[in-house]
């Protein structure tokens, strides 16, 4: 499968690493471009992970079959909307992500077909730390539909359980992102208050 994965902090190099162990043509997408850069984790399902990995080629990005978006969810609207434009119609979005509401703040174009965006909640814990990212928790990732069309991609659970395990598909991913936001009213003062890194 072809992906492009948005947003390459902890979070989407755990992603490029893992979906790069299971043969998946992966390529990163930086706000400042650039041709490549390093990906390196301590622990990728039990494995190190380092390799170069291919950046912001807009052909790949064309011809993307998924675009996996690992933003804050304030960076989500700006950065999806500026690669909209060069996705073809039929490839998914999946915003992986513990905000809420970015769906409404994205420009998707009015369609017969309209694209198909989806929503991941991910409980991963993961820093980076001299430019290597260091996999401190495993977790899940809870990934559903955001729009009708989205329901048809259910089997993207299982092709990305194989790569970061485990992924569950929800029907219903808002009843999963509001329980997410009030776990996070209560952890985030914490880790903030114990200096927490994760």
């Amino acid at each position: 499968m072809k992906i492009t994965v948005l947003g390459c902090g902890s979070i989407g190099k755990l992603w490029i690493a893992g979906l790069t162990q299971q043969a998946h043509e992966v390529q990163g997408w930086l706000r400042i471009p650039q041709p490549d850069f390093d990906v390196n984790v301590d622990s990728i399902n039990g494995i190190p992970f380092q390799q170069r990995i291919i950046a912001n080629q807009k052909t790949w990005l064309q011809h993307s079959e998924l675009l996996l978006v690992c933003l804050k969810s304030w960076q989500v609207s700006d950065a999806v909307n500026a690669l909209i434009p060069h996705l073809s119609a039929d490839c998914p979005i999946l915003l992986i992500h513990n905000g809420m509401g970015t769906l409404d703040e994205l420009t998707l174009p009015e369609t017969p077909t309209k694209r198909a965006i989806l929503q991941g909640i991910i409980t991963h814990g993961a820093y980076q730390q001299d430019q290597k990212v260091l996999h401190t928790a495993e977790g899940i990732t809870h990934i559903g539909p955001l729009n009708t069309t989205a329901r048809q991609y259910g089997y993207l659970a299982e092709i990305l359980h194989q790569a970061l395990p485990d992924v569950a598909w929800h029907n219903d991913i808002h009843t999963i992102s509001w329980l997410k936001l009030a776990v996070n009213c209560v952890i985030n003062p914490l880790t903030v208050f114990y200096q927490c890194k994760l």
